[in-house]
């Protein structure tokens, strides 16, 4: 009775796994660097480090040029899970034909299909 409190484990949101995806597929297809970890800030100013589980590569069939880069964190709740916790976030970076970047969310949570 009366004993100390356990912090909770936290978590990542789904816009932090968004972020940390997007900037390891911009990272790869711009700078040509591939990273276990990748680093981004939160809104609380911290910066943390997320594991990248997914790299998808896709290359230009005329000259084999990397053009496009998918890659994927999965989602992790802390000790306050909900139902989104071990799914796979996915961010899209691509390079048009003019070298313009695209970036685009990765099929899976958040991705809205109707």
């Amino acid at each position: 009775m009366g004993g100390q409190k356990k912090e909770l484990k936290k978590g990542w949101t789904t816009g932090t796994c968004a972020q940390a995806a997007t900037r390891a597929a911009a990272e790869f297809l711009l700078m040509g660097v591939k990273r276990e970890k990748i680093k981004v800030y939160i809104p609380t100013g911290q910066r943390i480090e997320l594991p990248v589980e997914e790299y998808k590569t896709v290359k230009s069939e005329k000259n084999g040029k990397l053009m496009e880069v998918t890659c994927g964190i999965r989602k992790y709740s802390g000790d306050d899970p909900d139902i989104t916790n071990g799914v796979m976030v996915y961010s899209t970076v691509s390079l048009t034909e003019g070298e313009d970047i695209a970036i685009d969310g990765g099929e899976g949570i958040g991705r809205v299909t109707k």
